[in-house]
């Protein structure tokens, strides 16, 4: 039978429930004793624990939920010690300051496969690929023209081989190759393109443009980039590089002295990324142009960029809009800018730059 309660709205406990100690409230002399001595060890009955809950018959605690444990520790100082109900253990226990951090896995850079006495079907078809997107010209003429020159006769018949063509015969076609437009090619094998590239390091030009290489396939590239020496243009704008494929190809841009257009655009590259693209920066003097456009560099990234900057008295175009560079940043760059004589276009828009970086 449930408790009942009087017209004067006091709470009748029935005669069949052992009552429950009241909580009296704590007196003066005892906050006097309690903060002076700090001795005072303060009643069993001003905590409710669970013994005193178990002996209450029909109590809806007589055993604790699932998600409720008993603490071991006391939660009030003195000589109680009897368990206390901790209503937070569970949250504690699977809250997110517990659970680990998993930090990304670092990608790890690949060698290309060796290219046998006979070309797999795989090789043909990147072949295939290769050959409407290549000019063929003399290693040391004039690049940018961009005359486009047919590709040659043998390349053409080794591509149209469904099997057997022979390795030789297409690597010394492939030495007459300086450029390789590759622009939007998002579904090419960049596995088994590195096996040829590898082996065209007298390259001038190269269009990796909009084919979603991503880091994995910066980490394909880069053994074959950095033997590319006679790089002058090279496009890798919207891949997906992020801070790992940025990191991946600074080793690569370092053995590229004579690179005149350099095009990160939208890549996801952060200030990390920019401070490994301001390594090789530093030795690029013969640069013209630079696009890191729609990154995220920040005003990190744009201050580790500038020390990249310095020596870039050739410059001519300099992208970095869209970057969220801010005040810091654009201040940062002010200084290798002074120094550049030649530059004519400088964007720098959408980077919340106000009266003090301007």
């Amino acid at each position: 039978m449930g408790s009942s309660c009087s017209k004067s709205g006091t709470v009748q406990v029935p005669s069949n429930t052992t009552a429950l100690p009241a909580v009296l409230p704590e007196l003066p002399q005892e906050r006097e004793k309690r903060v002076a001595g700090r001795k005072y060890a303060p009643p069993k009955f001003r905590s409710l624990s669970m013994a005193s809950m178990d002996d209450a018959k029909g109590s809806p605690l007589s055993s604790p939920p699932p998600n409720v444990r008993k603490s071991s520790a006391p939660l009030l100082s003195g000589k109680d010690s009897s368990p206390m109900l901790d209503l937070g253990a569970e949250k504690k226990r699977k809250g997110p300051a517990q659970r680990k951090r998993k930090d990304p896995v670092p990608l790890v850079k690949k060698s290309p496969p060796q290219l046998e006495d006979v070309l797999t079907k795989a090789q043909h078809e990147v072949l295939s690929e290769m050959v409407s997107c290549t000019c063929a010209v003399n290693h040391r003429s004039a690049v940018f023209a961009q005359k486009a020159v047919p590709c040659p006769q043998p390349l053409k018949e080794l591509a149209a081989m469904d099997t057997g063509g022979s390795t030789k015969d297409c690597l010394d076609v492939l030495k007459e190759v300086v450029g390789l437009n590759l622009k939007d090619k998002d579904m090419l094998d960049i596995e088994n393109l590195s096996a040829f590239l590898v082996h065209m390091g007298h390259l001038q030009i190269l269009d990796f443009s909009q084919c979603a290489i991503g880091a994995s396939g910066a980490m394909w590239l880069d053994p074959a980039m950095a033997k590319m020496s006679w790089m002058q243009k090279l496009q890798l704008d919207g891949n997906g590089l992020g801070n790992q494929g940025a990191i991946a190809l600074s080793d690569s841009l370092d053995s590229m002295p004579e690179l005149r257009e350099l095009h990160m655009a939208n890549n996801n590259i952060e200030a990390e990324g920019a401070a490994a693209i301001a390594y090789p920066l530093k030795n690029m003097t013969a640069l013209q142009i630079l696009s890191l456009h729609t990154n995220s560099i920040g005003p990190s990234g744009a201050a580790k960029l500038s020390a990249g900057l310095k020596n870039m008295k050739k410059l001519e175009k300099l992208e970095l809009g869209e970057n969220s560079i801010e005040d810091t940043g654009a201040t940062a760059l002010a200084e290798p800018l002074e120094s550049m004589k030649k530059l004519q276009v400088l964007l720098l828009e959408t980077n919340s730059i106000g009266n003090s970086g301007a």
